[in-house]
């Protein structure tokens, strides 16, 4: 046929010796071969749709009835069954083989003929397809498997359609169709698809396809939920555990996408984490500790009872939780990640890789989801972060709200990131002083505030480092009863990939019937006393003009300047209900006037500075600092300018380092 010496025909194209050959594999084929029919050659039509044959040898024809009815026994074998027509009108036979089991790709619709290349002699589309397959066109250069959309090694029959239809350049519409779908999906020359075939989502619009290109967050599988109760419902609840409440159960719903019942045989294994955005197959097996204390284990081994064709069951276990392990210096809690994973035996065959991507196998999921309830905000969430690489690596670790709705969260909520040692020495860009808050050796508090446009850190992390890190939402207004908002925290690579993450669902406070009020004193320094109704409210949060946090107590100090004259009040109560109150504070100037007379310069003061009280001279051209005076006495200052150039000036009055006052002067010399 290739013209290299070796016949590679083995009989003509009669009718009587393609129904002898198909007789002749029918009893050597059984569930889970593949049998591959593959024809080039002219095609007809009785109808111009779907009334399609194929012309054989000695002038007679194969109809779209007669082929089906001559593959059925092979379907009804459970034999995978791949066609690949690619002659004029060959869509006309695609309605006749929707049959379970069968899978089809036609170079035209049943009422369209069929071209060649224009420049070499083979038929458009089965050259593509075949250059799909092979990975090489008909020279031997390789494509290096651009079929492969998914990249896993295997290119399937719905990935060389896709392939193939894509290059064809002719006025002719290729036509697939697999029946069931996952057929299609899962068969290759180098992979069968299974008549059985059991899975567990990744995500909601999971088929169960490998690999699952639906998505490319690899935890948030809705297959698998813990209830705190056996109660059944089928809501994520984040485990509670104390002294009157150590066990929770984990349901996960397992799907059959195959074409025939599964009978029995199978096990589903199941295996906590602590919280993290990427577990490594040795913290899932309990063989890797963090702060003296396991990062995760085993839970229990599950039989699965039949299931049908198109069927799913829910399999159930009781969970002995963990104790919490996992402290910061604040109150936390113990948020945690669940896997689970069908296999064909009682003791799991575990993996000896460091990760696997959850997308690659669909008998694996995993869920990675922290439910924050609105009576649960003040507790901070540890999340671990690790470098699972055996080389420094470099990460960026960010919250992203997952839809337009969830960015609101941003506009309501401060967020916090507690970073651990580990982390903190490997930022790799000192972050800005206003968003640090060093608590101690072993820990730092990056803040975000809301409408910030960002809410990540990039870090250096060595080989194999693990280390914690915190997330707290701090509200500042409420929202409608019952929202929520999905945040996912991300670990991306250097390339900006996502390796993995941890999902947020975060219940908003709503508004709370309790008013909270501000009432304002004024003590001798000058200095106003906020103090508000605090014993009605779990948490209080005090803001400045800035909107910083300047407070968390019932009772705050505050001077009033020009920049800074306003402050704000939240508070939360246990129930999760939240109220804000705002006061605007009069200012008065401190410095009553300033007079230049030659060379000298007077400052009067419309009362006695606080003791230690700093006087500033600031250049505005070069925001250069040309004196610092520190104040004891007096409500007059007095200071030389000889030695000044011609410009404009700022003197700036600072109280406990904050700028109270502020005027300018212009030197004409």
């Amino acid at each position: 046929m290739d013209g290299d010496g070796i016949d590679e025909i083995k009989l003509s194209a009669t009718r009587e010796n393609i129904k002898e050959t198909l007789d002749i594999l029918l009893p050597k084929m059984g569930k889970d071969d593949q049998l591959f029919f593959f024809t080039i050659d002219h095609g007809g039509t009785n109808d111009g749709i779907t009334a399609s044959f194929i012309h054989l040898w000695g002038w007679k024809v194969l109809h779209d009835y007669t082929l089906a009815e001559w593959l059925e026994p092979f379907t009804n074998k459970l034999v995978n069954v791949n066609v690949v027509l690619g002659q004029c009108y060959s869509g006309g036979f695609v309605d006749n083989l929707t049959k379970s089991g069968c899978v089809i790709a036609t170079a035209s619709t049943g009422m369209q003929s069929s071209g060649a290349c224009p420049n070499i002699p083979y038929d458009e589309f089965v050259y593509h397809w075949t250059c799909a397959i092979n990975g090489a066109n008909h020279l031997g250069i390789s494509n290096n498997y651009a079929a492969d959309i998914d990249n896993n090694g295997v290119v399937t029959m719905e990935e060389a359609f896709i392939y193939a239809e894509k290059k064809d350049t002719l006025q002719e519409t290729p036509v697939y169709l697999s029946t069931p779908t996952y057929i299609g999906e899962s068969l290759a020359f180098n992979k069968s698809a299974k008549t059985v075939d059991l899975y567990v989502k990744d995500n909601s619009s999971d088929t169960g396809k490998e690999f699952n290109n639906s998505t490319d967050k690899t935890w948030i599988s809705p297959s698998i939920w813990v209830r705190n109760e056996d109660d059944g419902i089928e809501i994520h609840e984040n485990p509670i555990s104390n002294l009157t409440h150590k066990t929770a159960t984990v349901y996960v719903k397992i799907n059959n996408r195959g074409r025939e019942p599964y009978k029995g045989g199978k096990w589903v294994h199941l295996y906590w984490a602590k919280a993290s955005t990427v577990i490594e197959e040795k913290s899932w097996t309990g063989n890797e500790n963090f702060q003296n204390n396991s990062t995760g284990g085993h839970i229990a081994d599950i039989y699965i009872e039949p299931i049908k064709v198109g069927g799913s069951r829910t399999v159930k276990t009781q969970w002995n939780l963990p104790e919490a392990t996992i402290s910061f210096k604040e109150i936390i809690r113990d948020d945690y990640c669940i896997r689970a994973k069908i296999s064909d035996y009682e003791q799991d065959d575990v993996y000896t890789t460091t990760h696997i991507d959850t997308r690659s196998y669909n008998n694996l999921a995993q869920k990675n989801v922290s439910i924050v309830n609105k009576r649960q905000l003040k507790y901070k969430i540890p999340i671990l972060i690790r470098n699972i690489d055996n080389i420094k690596k470099r990460y960026t670790i960010e919250l992203v709200p997952r839809t337009l709705h969830d960015k609101v969260i941003l506009s309501k909520a401060d967020i916090e990131m507690e970073l651990g040692p580990v982390l903190f020495n490997g930022l790799i860009e000192p972050l800005e002083k206003s968003k640090l808050s060093e608590q101690d050796n072993n820990s730092v508090i990056v803040k975000f505030p809301s409408l910030s446009k960002e809410a990540k850190i990039d870090v250096d992390l060595e080989a194999d480092a693990l280390d914690k890190l915190g997330i707290k939402f701090n509200f500042k207004a409420p929202s409608p009863e019952g929202t929520e908002y999905t945040i996912d925290l991300l670990q991306k690579d250097e390339n900006g990939a996502i390796i993995g993450g941890q999902t947020f669902i975060v219940e908003a406070p709503d508004y709370s019937d309790i008013p909270i009020v501000i009432e304002p004193s004024t003590d001798d320094s000058g200095k106003i006393q906020l103090t508000t109704n605090g014993e009605e409210f779990e948490t209080i949060r005090w803001y400045d003009t800035k909107d910083e946090t300047i407070g968390t107590t019932s009772d705050i100090s505050v001077i009033p300047t020009a920049e800074n004259q306003k402050f704000k009040v939240v508070g939360i109560t246990e129930e999760g209900t939240l109220a804000t109150e705002t006061i605007h504070l009069d200012y008065s100037a401190v410095i009553k006037t300033v007079v230049i007379d030659g060379t000298q310069v007077s400052v009067e003061f419309s009362r006695q500075p606080q003791i230690n009280g700093v006087l500033e001279v600031v250049s505005v051209l070069d925001n250069k600092i040309n004196d610092t005076f520190v104040l004891n006495d007096g409500t007059i200052m007095t200071f030389d300018i000889s030695n000044y150039s011609k410009g404009i000036y700022n003197i700036n009055y600072y109280e406990n380092d904050i700028i109270i006052d502020s005027q300018k002067i212009v030197i004409n010399k």
